[in-house]
This record gives C-alpha cells, sequence and structure tokens, in this order.
C-alpha cells in the first residue's frame, strides 16, 4: 500500500484572534501558561475518470491561546517554525493511487503552507485517502498544556468510468390486421466527455418494419434513418444520467391491392430518459411512439482506457 509523507512548516504565531478567559486575574501572580493545539483541513477531490488524476490540498492550522491577550489582539510576528508530518494512505490502491511527488506551497511566508497531494483515478469506484498528522519536532510543547496528539482525517474519493457505448433496441406494435410491428435500433454509439465533462452525442436511428397480407393486400413500409440526440452526464454519486431525443420519422406505406397507393406517416418517438452506473448496465422500459405503447431496452457498457 503506498503512502505519501510530507513535512509542513508551520509558524507559531495565532491564526485568529486570541481568547479571553473569564474571571478575574492577580498580576502579582505568576501567568499562566499558554496552551497550543492544531486542527487538520483538507479539500475535496473532484470526481475523477478512470486514467485521469486529481488533486487536493491538505492545511494545518497551529492555534495558541495565550490567557493573559486582550480579546482581538492579534499575536506579534512569526516566531520560529516547527515541522508536522502527513501521513496519506489510499484505503483502497486499486481504486485510487498517490502520485510520487507532492507539492508544498507557502514555505515563504507569502500563504498559510498547504500540501499538493496527486491522486490517480485507477478503476471505478468509491475510496478514500486516509491522513494521519503528527507533531514531528516541537520541543517547546514540553512546556505547554494542550492537545497535541496525532490527528485523523479522511478524504472521500470518487472514481467512474467516463467512456461508454450505448445500444437501443424498440418494439411497438400497431393493432389492427396487418399486425404491423416497428422496431428501431441504435447501435455502437460511444459517449464520451467534452471539453465541458458533458458526453453528448449524435446518433443514428436504424428502423425496421414488418406487416402481415390482410386480403389480396399487401404492403411494404420504409423509413429513412433518422438522428437522436444523446445528453448524458455523470452524477457526484457515479450515476450516469441520459436522455435521448429522436428526430421525427417520416414512414412510407405501400400498399397494393391491385391497384398501388403510398401513404406518408409522420412518427415521433418520445424522449428516453434513464440512469445507470458507471460500471455499466441495461433495462427494458416503456417508451412510446406517437402515442402508441411500446419498449425499449438499452444496455451501456463502459469502454477499455475510460477517461
Amino acid at each position: 500500500m503506498r503512502r505519501r509523507w510530507y513535512h509542513l512548516i508551520l509558524p507559531t504565531a495565532l491564526l485568529g484572534p486570541a481568547l479571553v478567559v473569564t474571571g478575574s486575574v492577580d498580576a502579582s501572580k505568576a501567568p499562566s501558561q499558554a496552551t497550543v493545539t492544531y486542527q487538520v483541513t483538507a479539500s475535496r477531490v473532484p470526481r475523477l475518470c478512470v486514467g485521469t488524476e486529481g488533486s487536493f490540498e491538505v492545511g494545518v492550522d497551529r492555534l495558541v491561546v495565550s490567557p493573559l491577550t486582550p480579546a482581538l489582539e492579534q499575536h506579534s510576528a512569526p516566531q520560529p517554525q516547527r515541522d508536522v508530518v502527513i501521513e496519506a494512505t489510499p484505503e483502497d490502491p486499486n481504486i485510487a493511487g498517490l502520485g510520487d511527488n507532492v507539492q508544498i506551497v507557502g514555505l515563504d511566508g507569502s500563504q498559510p503552507p498547504v500540501a499538493a497531494f496527486t491522486v490517480h483515478g485507477l478503476k471505478d469506484g468509491k475510496t478514500s485517502i486516509k491522513l494521519h498528522a503528527k507533531i514531528a519536532a516541537m520541543a517547546e510543547t514540553d512546556r505547554w498544556q494542550g492537545d497535541t496528539r496525532d490527528q485523523f482525517l479522511s478524504v472521500d474519493v470518487v472514481v467512474t468510468n467516463c467512456r461508454f457505448r450505448l445500444d437501443t433496441v424498440s418494439l411497438w406494435k400497431i393493432p389492427g390486421e396487418a399486425d404491423i410491428q416497428i422496431g428501431a435500433t441504435i447501435t455502437d454509439a460511444v459517449l464520451e466527455p467534452n471539453s465541458e465533462g458533458s458526453l453528448n452525442q449524435l446518433a443514428h436511428v436504424t428502423w425496421y418494419f414488418a406487416a402481415s397480407q390482410v386480403g389480396d393486400c399487401t404492403a411494404t413500409i420504409t423509413a429513412d434513418s433518422i438522428d437522436a440526440a444523446i445528453f448524458a452526464s455523470i452524477d457526484g454519486t457515479g450515476q450516469l444520467n441520459v436522455e435521448v431525443k429522436f428526430d421525427p420519422v417520416t414512414v412510407l406505406d405501400k400498399v397494393n391491392c391491385g391497384v398501388g397507393g403510398t401513404m406518408t406517416i409522420v412518427q415521433q418517438p418520445e424522449p428516453l430518459v434513464f440512469s445507470v452506473s458507471t460500471k455499466g448496465g441495461g433495462n427494458t422500459q416503456p417508451h412510446a411512439l406517437s402515442g402508441q405503447a411500446g419498449n425499449t431496452h438499452w444496455w451501456v457498457q463502459p469502454l477499455d482506457g475510460s477517461q
């Protein structure tokens, strides 16, 4: 299991207003001892695609409380600096790993010092980075009262597949003697993130028709392929949310009952909306065509090297 350490240099100045202990103070007595403590904070890790990386920052605030310092009075310039060590460990290194380099900023006093850890998304799933903070060298604490024990923090990490193949098969049956059946398919539509992170795509829809003979009448039904606009995005929980909007389709029905004739009918599939895990999956759900009940079976498969 890979771990990362860094030494975070912290000034001993108070990082906020000083506090006052209520009650009277006997000036003839020696001042009460100052107390020291520290707190660890970490930023969130953005959702990662498999094969990509992100980062999060860890900072440590060292807090000194002096009972005799008036309220709202800031401490003087920082005193000599001391070290705090942060150990970072992935809970599941198969899902997320830590980079070899840790960037530390703020050592020049331009800002509170923080360390930026790099996280690599390796596999679809949820895990966390465990942080362990401890004071490495602060000899003055021997003379201070306060809580300087090791501290622990957990940073959640969500890694998802981000490239998918979408396939759909739709079927509608038109009541009547001709027993007309209509099918439509979307095949091998590839969904992958654009520059804004959306997985939008334009896919072709292929139509199929079948009709039984009625008496001496036969029918040949055809339609050209249409487009379907696919709008997809991944939410913070690792779900792929998909909406497929279909263009209208113009259907040609050539009927031959001794004398031929052609009818033109415009049909409109309703939008197809569903959610699925980024690990992939499929389902069959109701799907209407110009008010005619039917169903669509869809399935989503992550592509190798999802990014």
